[in-house]
């Protein structure tokens, strides 16, 4: 992620400019500018491009499609600071809101975000995206019935949306509905049969639910479609705990950390299998480095 002070969006806007991107720079200097009207470097920069020969303005779906690739790349605040830019000019963009609400959930921006989704919703109340997002920043709220509720307006719209089934089921889970929670898993998977976090999440109501084999299977097939998925892994590791197959939970917990090292969950169900044992020299290794991440 890309924590963009006021400097380093100036340096980028001049980088633009150098670079012929004229739309890309203007942008920036206009954010810039909302945030401090009367900053030195952006006026100058602005009234520096505004007297050269006009170019064409790029079409909305172009300067759209450029956030929706800086977003790919991690650049969040970036993002933030040109989709602001540009509500002014596409004050009817339903996509533009959406992608306002994604980043700003990326930067734990939970209140923005909201709004955002809510703005999106407004000008357009069937769009299935926006509700499905603003379930998932409710959620990060913690207001769970707001969220399932969220979650089912999408799946009104969009009966096979899977992202909302399993999102659904998260919810459900959270509150103790096992049985519908697996109910919406297994319709995430009906829709896309490759959903790994789908076969994850199902694996997770099995074992809730005291069915082993079932979570076994779930899991496995999970790891089938992301092998280096460490969730799963992890998950599959309290299975095997749980059977006392210690070796495989030994295993299954190490290839979790051999993927994400500073797995700090992967740290601390291995530290307690070793202590279980009676291993307290690794264990206590194990825990304290749990600890510190």
């Amino acid at each position: 992620m890309v924590n963009l002070t006021l400097e380093e969006a100036l340096a980028q806007a001049q980088s633009h400019a150098r670079q012929g991107n004229k739309a890309s720079a203007l942008s920036l200097y206009r954010a810039i500018l909302n945030a401090i009207p009367n900053h030195d470097g952006a006026q100058k920069g602005m009234a520096a491009l505004e007297g050269e020969t006009s170019l064409p303005e790029p079409a909305p779906q172009d300067l759209l499609n450029e956030l929706i690739s800086l977003y790919q790349q991690g650049q969040l605040e970036v993002v933030a600071i040109r989709a602001e830019a540009l509500v002014t000019s596409l004050p009817d963009s339903v996509l533009l809101r959406n992608i306002i609400g994604v980043v700003n959930m990326g930067l734990k921006r939970f209140k923005a975000a909201e709004n955002a989704f809510r703005e999106a919703l407004r000008l357009n109340p069937e769009y299935a995206d926006a509700h499905n997002n603003l379930g998932a920043v409710l959620k990060e709220q913690g207001q769970l019935d707001d969220a399932a509720k969220s979650y089912r307006r999408a799946l009104e719209i969009k009966p096979d949306y899977a992202d909302a089934h399993n999102n659904l089921g998260v919810i459900l889970r959270d509150q103790g509905k096992l049985d519908e929670a697996m109910q919406s898993y297994q319709r995430a998977i009906e829709h896309n049969p490759d959903y790994c976090d789908a076969h994850n999440n199902l694996g997770l109501v099995f074992f809730d639910k005291a069915k082993p084999d079932l979570a076994l299977k779930s899991y496995q097939q999970a790891l089938r479609l992301k092998s280096d998925y460490v969730e799963a892994h992890l998950n599959l590791g309290n299975l095997y705990k749980s059977q006392a197959q210690l070796k495989n939970a030994t295993l299954s917990y190490e290839r979790a950390l051999k993927i994400k090292p500073d797995f700090a969950d992967a740290y601390n169900n291995l530290g307690l299998l070793f202590k279980g044992e009676g291993n307290y020299g690794v264990a206590e290794k194990h825990l304290s480095h749990a600890i510190k991440l």
